[in-house]
């Protein structure tokens, strides 16, 4: 008997967090994240569609052979997310991992209008981005200048986005949904 429970690993709160489920159209807008990435394209199953986004042709292709390695199905698509090459409304869930604080303010506003152009009428935005731990067990804050989950509320609220919300700050990572307008 191990002495220390291990406990789940922080992509299984990330893909609970998305709620992919048979057949969905998913965007994994940049994730380097191969066992989530996995677990989100296996969720969408052969009836769904996952589609995995990266900066360049060689990084899309080294990603999803990792994927499909994992055990799951994924195309690599590769361009900037200011200008994505996809038809608007054709995806259900897009996860944006770690990618959108990394751009300029101005880049991250347009980035997030095409996330918002790409998605359904009803379809989902996750954004997760790992929280900044601070020194020393965590006792001396962090103080690089990281936008707050209440500001990563605004910008998606700014882009369109509507129903947004945060839904957690767990494992050193928080979860930030908005909505796309039915209508």
């Amino acid at each position: 008997m191990p002495l220390f429970r291990r406990g789940q690993p922080p992509e299984a709160l990330s893909s609970a967090m998305a709620g992919v489920k048979l057949g969905d159209r998913v965007l994994l807008a940049g994730t380097d994240d191969v066992r989530l990435a996995a677990e989100l394209a296996t969720r969408a199953g052969l009836s769904g569609r996952a589609v995995l986004l990266a900066r360049d042709s060689a990084t899309a292709q080294a990603r999803a052979t990792r994927i499909e390695q994992a055990g799951a199905l994924v195309e690599g698509e590769h361009a900037p997310l200011t200008m994505l090459p996809l038809d608007s409304g054709s995806f259900d869930v897009v996860v944006a991992e770690e990618t959108l604080l990394a751009l300029a303010e101005g880049d991250r506003a347009a980035a997030l209008a095409e996330l918002l152009r790409v998605l359904r009428p009803g379809g989902r935005l996750l954004w997760i981005e790992r929280q900044p731990r601070g020194g020393l067990f965590r006792l001396v804050p962090d103080l690089r200048s990281v936008p707050d989950a209440a500001a990563r509320e605004r910008m998606l609220r700014d882009a369109g986005f509507r129903g947004v919300r945060t839904l957690a700050s767990a494992e050193g990572r928080t979860y930030v949904e908005g909505i796309k307008a039915a209508t």
